[in-house]
């Protein structure tokens, strides 16, 4: 099993989450754990990024992340529209 690592922004970003929409992101941590591959693979700048983008109140969040043989990473996460910049 890998390990997973949240970054300072994935962490700060999931405090300010109420309750109920940490389980939701939950639900998807565990579906990028089980095949992370599965992800959206990114490109460019990007390269070496996945993201899975997910329905959370009507709209569409993503959850950026990078996997290696031992470790998931999550990058961030956020509301789809402008999620890059």
């Amino acid at each position: 099993m890998r390990k997973i690592v949240q970054t300072r922004t994935f962490e700060k970003a999931l405090k300010k989450t109420h309750p109920n929409e940490k389980k939701a992101i939950d639900k998807v941590v565990r579906k990028i754990i089980e095949a992370p591959e599965k992800g959206d693979r990114k490109k460019g700048n990007l390269a070496g990024v996945y993201t899975l983008t997910f329905g959370l109140h009507g709209a569409q969040f993503r959850i950026a992340y990078r996997f290696d043989a031992t470790t998931i990473e999550l990058l961030s996460f956020g509301p789809r529209e402008n999620f890059y910049g």
